[in-house]
């Protein structure tokens, strides 16, 4: 009795006691570990400058001067941006509301973001979009000086200075290792975290999409969690600017919250304040309605057993309720985008996110870009949306090098050294992989319809309305009136004179409109009485409409040929625009080419309206696959005729988007459905062709002979 009296009854164990061995188990350990670090933790003290290494101190130096270069730099590119006139909608709703502030009118109504089928009851404020109230500072900018191009300054400067305070960060935070254990390489791993910094291509990626406000947010919540982790008075007041700055920033101060409320018992007051403070802010700018820009319903479909219409404007709890109640939906989501998401993060080192300073900003930024809509993934493919992974993900990695390369155990140190490698041949990767994609991503305008868009918007007066095609419709947008082409409709002009002037763009810019829908509105604008062609060049039609009471719909009708002149042709506009045409130029070459259709597998004919003298080559490409599917040569035409060029286009979607390459990839925004299909006219001696236009017709049965008139 006496020998089993010291034992433990069964009924009684304690998981978490000591086992027979006197060990306890390793998760109660691990816990009580992290639960030591947490209350333990000091305060976030700096040691004085004189203490730290001279690697250290001049790698700070080397820093602040690098980034004084690279704002010059990014400036020098926000040049080369706006004289490209590659700035679309994003661009054209900041521009409007900065120039509406600049005129001191406070409500800064937008016809931009707008739907102009309203008239005046279509417009919208602009600090209803993302309730952005900061940004009327830029106005008064502005108007001391009117020139686009600021916004993009603004934008860089700040990108620049979220990064000098990561820059800053990573230095202090490995000074702080240097005074605890005198190491003398922390200058090493201060070198990688800066590469981190300014090698990312997704920085580039970013100052090169319009303007956007996110880098102003993310800035204010930066200076708030270090203001607050050196207990300065000001980190709340920097909180409330951050507010200021709209609902993207609200998310960040919450993230800045939790990650403070993680460091250390000593701030997780003021980390559960902040993090309040951003979960109330975001709350009353979806009460109040000041999230028109944030697509709330595009969560819907993750409400319910088979979720919601995303026209339906739920409350944020139904969603949080859902994630609870049925975890596997949205992390399905996010394994089906995790090649987005891996490429957000990857540049700055993967290990960087798991740390308690780094990990809530950027997850939820992932998150709330990842989870929207569910058969588009356009907010997760990596650009400004996911800035806080560029700028704080680099110093969580600085911390796990630091912890490891410092480790007791000597196999620790070797895979900390192997790791700082590993996250620099990644950084390398992911430059040279993208880097040099920049400019044909974001910057998609020729030389010569850039200088064409120079002359309409100075040619337009700025009190006129514009509607413009949304790929180039930045630099219009320093006016009171201004829509984005909308598949073709006028609508009753908003402006006193009555008069629009329509900007058509169909190959140029970041393009949401099919080139075939752009070029059959140019012919339906050329035959509409109140139209007038003042511009045609490049690729660019400005037409000045003197537009109807009531709203027209403009696409009717075939696609004439003059809309696309090749290298060889050019338009012949006289008399009624049923007359005009494409003519050859006297030399060889193509009279008619980037005539684009966007077109679905199956059986088609190409009907073109024509008439030769001399020998041409008719020929159907299919672009997407770079691929001719049918040529017809002909001696010549009686007159004109109409010739009919069977062709089928493959089943298989033949598109290619450069995805990267090795492990450094992306899932780029997918193109439009179906083949993109041209079809060119060439002359061979260049003398007596004329094209008057093009036509596709689908055929579901067996394609019948070609009917034509030729000379043989």
């Amino acid at each position: 009795m006496g020998r089993l009296s010291g034992l433990t009854p069964l009924t009684s164990l304690d998981l978490e006691a000591p086992d027979l061995r006197g060990r306890r188990p390793w998760f109660r350990t691990a816990a009580q570990g992290l639960w030591h670090r947490w209350r333990d933790a000091d305060f976030y003290v700096i040691p004085p400058r004189s203490e730290w290494s001279s690697g250290l101190r001049r790698l700070r130096l080397i820093g602040l001067c690098f980034f004084v270069l690279e704002f010059i730099g990014f400036g020098w590119w926000s040049t080369v941006v706006v004289n490209k006139f590659a700035l679309s909608w994003d661009f054209s709703i900041n521009l409007q509301a900065v120039y509406q502030w600049s005129q001191f009118h406070w409500a800064a109504h937008l016809t931009t973001f707008g739907n102009p089928a309203l008239g005046l009851q279509g417009v919208v404020a602009f600090v209803r979009i993302h309730g952005v109230f900061l940004e009327f500072l830029i106005g008064m900018l502005y108007r001391l000086w009117p020139h686009a191009i600021l916004l993009l300054w603004v934008q860089n400067l700040f990108i620049v200075v979220s990064q000098l305070v990561a820059f800053v960060w990573i230095i202090e935070y490995l000074a702080r290792q240097e005074a605890r254990r005198r190491r003398r390489t922390s200058w090493l791993l201060g070198t990688i975290g800066f590469s981190l910094l300014v090698v990312n291509p997704w920085i580039l990626w970013t100052i090169s999409f319009d303007y956007h406000s996110e880098p102003i947010g993310l800035f204010m919540v930066l200076l708030t969690a270090r203001a607050v982790l050196k207990r300065q008075r000001r980190g709340f007041v920097l909180a409330f600017l951050a507010m200021l700055t709209g609902d993207v920033a609200a998310t960040y101060l919450i993230g800045v919250g939790v990650s403070l409320a993680l460091i250390g018992r000593r701030y997780w007051k003021q980390g559960a304040a902040l993090a309040l403070i951003g979960l109330v802010t975001s709350l009353l700018l979806i009460h109040f309605r000041f999230d028109r820009g944030s697509p709330t319903g595009a969560f819907n479909y993750l409400i319910g057993p088979h979720g919601v219409t995303q026209f339906r404007k739920l409350s944020p709890a139904k969603l949080l309720i859902s994630f609870i109640e049925r975890p596997w939906r949205p992390l399905g989501v996010l394994w089906s985008r995790h090649v987005d998401i891996v490429a957000n993060i990857a540049p700055s080192g993967i290990i960087g996110l798991f740390t308690p300073w780094t990990f809530t900003v950027p997850a939820i930024s992932l998150l709330v870009n990842a989870l929207p809509f569910q058969f588009k993934d356009e907010f997760i493919v990596p650009f400004f949306q996911n800035l806080p992974d560029y700028i704080i993900v680099p110093l969580g990695t600085v911390i796990w090098l630091s912890f490891l390369t410092a480790a007791r155990q000597r196999l620790l140190r070797v895979l900390g050294w192997c790791l700082a490698l590993v996250v620099v041949a990644n950084i390398v990767g992911w430059a040279v992989y993208w880097d040099g994609t920049t400019a044909s991503h974001w910057l998609p305008v020729t030389p010569a319809a850039a200088q064409q868009l120079r002359i309409a918007e100075a040619m337009i007066p700025p009190t006129d309305e514009v509607i413009a095609s949304q790929g180039i419709m930045g630099l219009f947008g320093a006016r009171p009136y201004l829509y984005r082409l909308n598949n073709g409709l006028l609508f009753p002009s908003l402006a006193p004179n009555h008069v629009t002037w329509v900007v058509i763009t169909p190959e140029q810019g970041i393009e949401i409109q099919p080139s075939f829908s752009a070029q059959r509105l140019i012919t339906a604008l050329a035959r509409n009485p109140r139209a007038q062609l003042k511009l045609e060049a490049a690729g660019v039609y400005v037409f000045k409409v003197y537009t109807p009471s009531k709203r027209v719909l403009l696409i009717r009708g075939p696609k004439l040929a003059w809309v696309t002149p090749g290298d060889a042709g050019t338009p012949v506009q006289i008399g009624p625009e049923s007359n005009w045409y494409l003519s050859s130029t006297g030399v060889p070459g193509y009279v008619l080419s980037y005539d684009y259709f966007r077109m679905l597998a199956g059986p088609f004919e190409a009907e073109l309206t024509l008439s030769s003298e001399t020998p041409i080559n008719v020929e159907v490409w299919d672009n997407s696959r770079q691929t001719m599917l049918a040529r017809e040569s002909l001696v010549g035409t009686r007159g004109t005729t109409v010739l009919k060029v069977p062709f089928t286009v493959p089943p298989t979607f033949g598109g290619h988007i450069y995805s990267g390459k090795w492990i450094w990839v992306i899932h780029p925004t997918p193109e439009p459905s179906g083949d993109q299909i041209e079809v060119r006219v060439y002359a061979v001696s260049g003398q007596g062709v004329k094209v008057y236009g093009v036509q596709m017709v689908h055929h579901s049965h067996k394609l019948p002979k070609r009917v034509h008139h030729l000379l043989h």
